[in-house]
């Protein structure tokens, strides 16, 4: 393996020159001049400068003088000290000149000492190399010996320095040991580590070096892969105090019993090491320390060590980012596994590793329920240019097959398995099985021709009998909306041909549906059977199913069909039941007494609903059938007081009209004829067109002929005929053909078949219908403008069932084009007009929307409970009050309340208003600075949410938001990066990649010390 070099400890052994000798023992010798006495005495005290001029002065006064060579030599010296460029010069034409003279030899071994103390290892070699050892004391020519072999060490010439230590180690002298270390470190240099471990051990009991080379005999025996023996030195040396690199040598330790896989004794030395020396560790020892702990069970410890390994970017980041994952898994920190996972993965030094990485995510994702996740990780993994093993590619089908099955992101996995070429059995029966889920979800969304595209593809399949039953019934329900009955019919049968048991719920509700589709074409005979079957089926009423309502229908039934006994049987029973549409069964049975002429009975029923629910839809009919009663018992002034109450008190009844007929018509039996007449009048005025004016112009007729005014009745006559021309049959079949046009979606042959009609036929009854009709079209062509003005006829002409279904649009329009203030008058006239529920419910609705767009918050409130308090609506109209109740009560900064209603909105469900409610309870904690709760509650939303990808976008930027705010960059940086892999919304990855920048740009307010800011050993273990 590749090895880093160790760092040198230098043991230089610096013996003291012949000058130094010379002055511990000077010459003996004449004093002929004092001159010449001077200046040596200035040169052995080190005043090189002096002592320079000195013998120059006595070289120029003596030339001749035998001590004048003597004064050359120690001139070339004081130059060469001193850094004179004529140094070297000068001691080089000394030794070339005065060749026979006795210093001229040692001037060159001066010399040489003088460039190996400056480190001018060439030119020592040079001086070296031109003395001539032989001339030199025995001590001296170990010296020069020495610091020539040296040179070429420190010139890294390591052959030829490694051939003078190999002569100079073995004498017996001062020189020995110290070649034997550097002829040791040379072979270890070379990889010769057994002749490398032959020259340390020789010194290994010098006092010089006896604490110097533990450590590096420690690192050869490391090199060899020779843990045993290395472990079993450290034992032999680690009680002696004086071992240099004590923390390295056990470090080494640590390192070898890493190597042996013994991560706990490991573990031993590794903490002592961190203790002690932990700043210095590099990041490939934290990173197999890190390993070691984690190995161990030390999981804590290990992720410690890893998280700073794996903010980088080198090949050893994506193992640390890796093996980080893999210990937040061990902890149960599957939020920040799933970051590190990801940057392992993002990494691409190893793409074995960064295809582990993937699969680990996946598996994390379906451990934490997180099924969307799963598919898309499974994705990439499948087109990944490295494969998975066999093992680890089963497990991954088996995942992504169950994530199939609990995902909520229904069309990734439909587009996933039908990009598979041949998926095996199991799949192709989740893919039934999703296909199906995915129609109940367009069902839901109010996209019925794309529920039933996906109920037939699950059709495809049949491997699944329940799932074939669901998408039968569902479809069924699906064209019942549409209206499409005889394909209702024929879905709900396929049910029940293919339903082997009776109280299958698929079967026992499809008998509902055929009940209802049949109830709708008005085939009740058959109707009667099937609401029978389902009441039988169900037996009694339950928060679960529909017994309430198919007892009355089967009531309804009976009545149509005229079984009159069994009629009141059913509604009597659900009177007892306590049927939340009892007013309306004692009006049924109240007719049906009458029918009978069972009066006192009848009387009874009207006077309950009277009596006890004054604000139902029945009432207005009680009301009138108990007037009617009256009057068929020829009680004509009490029932001219019932039917003027239905008259003063219920202006926006539909029985108006039909009560004004009848008091007319007791005015008359009264011989009351003018009062007759004023009725029949506002008739002829007000309801020209309705069904009522023929039997008012016939008592018209008959008032004016008593009181003698038959020329009156001729203006009557005219007006009628204007209002209802001749050929009525032919214009009902040419307005149903230009209606059906609309509800076969083709709106524009609609709008001009409409118009071609209303213009052919100015007068027609069906205005209103027809320019409602109109309105829808445009309205449906995205042509809110046009539709306004049609839908504003509508409202003008104030007849027909479509003012109030106009009301509501003209508002819905007027809201989506920011005017809200007029969309607020609409709404208002339609929460007065409505006539039942459901109108109440919209245009309530409406103005909580209006009223929350004008920050008018107390007044969405005041409507949201008022929606609370109603009866018969819709559970999803009731949350989606809740929903905009929360949100008013978050603005006005009540968040403990908005909590609890936003638990509400989302409790038990998981569609997008349980989305946006749950996103906004994290949205709350993160404001109170709950940045944990925050991001808990938004780990639980990605796996519930995962098909809404706005909120899942908005639910991930949110998260980062939250680890920034807690300080955790990794985890910021990670979520954000993520997004932008995955996001496949360009607005939040620009969002997301804008954050990151900012991030990147923000200065480090501790940045770490770097490596090269500590003396240290170089690391000497590889990666």
């Amino acid at each position: 393996m590749k090895m880093k070099a160790f760092r040198l400890v230098i043991i230089i052994v610096f013996f003291s020159i012949s000058a130094t000798l010379t002055a511990q023992n000077p010459i003996h010798y004449d004093l002929p001049d004092q001159a010449f006495h001077d200046a040596l005495e200035l040169y052995f005290k080190r005043q090189y400068g002096a002592a320079r001029k000195q013998f120059e002065e006595f070289i120029r006064a003596s030339p001749h003088d035998a001590q004048a060579a003597e004064a050359e030599y120690y001139r070339a010296l004081t130059a060469l000290k001193l850094f004179h460029l004529d140094g070297e010069p000068k001691v080089r034409r000394f030794a070339e000149e005065r060749s026979f003279h006795g210093r001229s030899n040692r001037a060159l071994f001066e010399k040489g000492n003088f460039f190996f103390h400056e480190k001018d290892w060439v030119r020592a070699i040079e001086s070296y190399e031109d003395t001539q050892a032989d001339r030199l004391k025995e001590e001296e020519q170990q010296l020069l010996a020495f610091r020539l072999a040296y040179a070429h060490f420190a010139r890294r010439n390591f052959d030829e320095a490694l051939e003078m230590f190999n002569r100079i180690k073995r004498g017996k002298h001062t020189y020995a040991a110290p070649a034997s270390y550097y002829a040791g470190f040379i072979h270890y240099q070379k990889n010769e580590y057994d002749l490398a471990l032959l020259d340390l051990e020789r010194i290994s009991q010098n006092e010089t070096y006896s604490a110097i080379v533990p450590y590096m005999i420690a690192n050869i025996y490391y090199r060899q892969e020779d843990y045993d023996r290395l472990i079993a030195y450290y034992e032999g040396i680690k009680d002696r105090q004086e071992i240099r690199n004590q923390e390295e040598v056990e470090l080494l330790v640590g390192e070898s019993y890493f190597r042996k896989g013994e991560y706990k004794r490991a573990n031993t030395y590794f903490s002592r090491y961190l203790e002690n020396e932990g700043k210095l560790a590099g990041d490939p020892i934290r990173f197999r320390m890190g390993f070691s702990y984690y190995a161990d069970g030390n999981f804590e410890q290990a992720v410690e060590l890893f998280l700073p390994i794996a903010t980088k970017s080198d090949s050893l980041a994506q193992f640390a980012a890796y093996y980080l994952g893999a210990g937040y898994v061990k902890l149960e920190n599957f939020e920040r596994s799933v970051s590190a996972f990801q940057t392992a993965a993002n990494l691409k030094h190893s793409p074995q590793l960064s295809l582990q990485s993937k699969f680990e995510l996946a598996k994390v994702a379906f451990q934490t329920g997180d099924y969307q996740r799963v598919i898309e990780w499974a994705a990439e993994i499948n087109q990944h240019e490295i494969k998975l093993s066999a093992k680890d590619q089963q497990e991954l089908d088996e995942l992504l097959a169950d994530a199939f099955l609990n995902t909520s992101n229904y069309p990734l996995a439909i587009r996933h398995i039908e990009s598979m070429k041949s998926p095996g059995l199991y799949l192709r029966e989740v893919y039934q099985r999703v296909t199906f889920l995915q129609g109940v979800k367009e069902f839901n969304d109010g996209r019925y021709a794309r529920a039933i595209e996906f109920f037939n593809r699950s059709l495809k399949e049949s491997l699944d009998q329940e799932t074939v039953l669901a998408a039968h019934y569902w479809k069924g329900e699906t064209y019942s909306i549409g209206r499409r009955y005889e394909q209702a019919i024929a879905s709900y049968q396929e049910v029940l041909n293919i339903g082997i048991e009776s109280n299958n719920p698929y079967v026992v509700n499809s008998r509902y549906g055929l009940g209802y589709a049949y109830f709708n074409t008005r085939d009740y005979e058959q109707a009667l059977v099937h609401f029978r079957a389902y009441v039988r089926a169900e037996k009694e009423p339950n928060e679960d199913n529909f017994f309430h309502d198919a007892l009355i229908r089967l009531a309804d039934s009976q009545f149509a069909t005229k079984v009159y006994s069994a009629a009141i049987n059913s509604y009597s029973q659900a009177i007892n039941n306590k049927n939340p549409q009892r007013a309306y069964a004692y009006l049924r049975r109240g007719i049906i007494h009458g029918i009978l002429e069972n009066r006192e009975s009848a009387l009874q029923d009207y006077e309950q609903v009277l009596k006890n629910y004054p604000n139902s839809d029945s009432y207005d009919e009680a009301l009138y059938q108990h007037a009617e009663l009256i009057f068929q018992m020829g009680e004509f002034n009490r029932s001219i007081d019932r039917f003027s109450k239905i008259i003063t008190e219920r202006k926006k009844s539909p029985f108006q009209p039909y009560a004004r007929l009848r008091r007319g018509l007791a005015h008359f039996n009264l011989e009351q004829y003018d009062r007759a007449k004023d009725d029949y009048d506002y008739l002829l005025t007000h309801h020209i067109t309705h069904s009522t004016a023929n039997s008012a112009l016939l008592g018209m007729q008959e008032v004016l002929n008593l009181k003698g005014d038959e020329d009156q009745f001729d203006n009557y006559l005219a007006k009628y005929k204007a209002a209802n021309p001749d050929n009525e049959d032919l214009k009902v079949i040419e307005f149903d053909a230009a209606k059906n046009l609309f509800f076969a979606q083709r709106y524009e042959r609609a709008i001009s078949s409409l118009q071609d009609y209303l213009n052919n036929y100015p007068q027609t009854n069906f205005r209103a219908e027809a320019n409602f009709y109109i309105a829808e079209s445009h309205f449906r062509l995205d042509q809110a403008g046009l539709a306004l003005s049609y839908y504003m006829k509508v409202v003008d002409q104030e007849q027909g069932s479509r003012t109030n279904a106009s009301l509501l649009r003209i508002g819905d329009i007027y809201r989506g084009s920011g005017r809200e203030k007029d969309a607020i008058s609409y709404y208002e006239k339609l929460d007065e007009l409505a006539s039942n529920d459901r109108q109440r419910l919209d245009a309530r609705m409406g103005l909580i929307q209006s009223y929350f767009s004008l920050t008018k918050y107390d007044e969405v409130i005041d409507y949201a409970n008022k929606i609370a308090q109603m009866d018969n609506v819709n559970p999803n109209g009731v949350r989606r009050a809740q929903l905009f109740l929360a949100k008013a009560l978050h603005a006005k900064g009540n968040f403990n309340q908005a909590i609890l209603e936003y638990a509400r909105v989302s409790q038990e469900f998981s569609d997008q208003l349980a989305a946006e409610a749950d996103y906004a309870i994290a949205e709350i904690e993160h404001k109170r600075s709950a940045f944990d709760r925050s991001n808990e509650l938004l780990f639980d939303f990605n796996k519930k949410y995962a098909a809404y990808s706005t909120w899942l976008d908005a639910s991930f930027l949110l998260i980062a938001e939250n680890y920034e705010a807690l300080g955790d960059d990794f985890q910021a940086r990670a979520t954000l990066k993520s997004i932008i892999q995955h996001s496949p919304n360009t607005s939040t990855v620009s969002e997301a990649e804008a954050r990151l920048s900012r991030m990147d740009d923000m200065p480090e307010e501790n940045p770490e010390a770097k490596e090269e800011d500590f003396p240290r050993f170089q690391d000497f273990t590889d990666q």
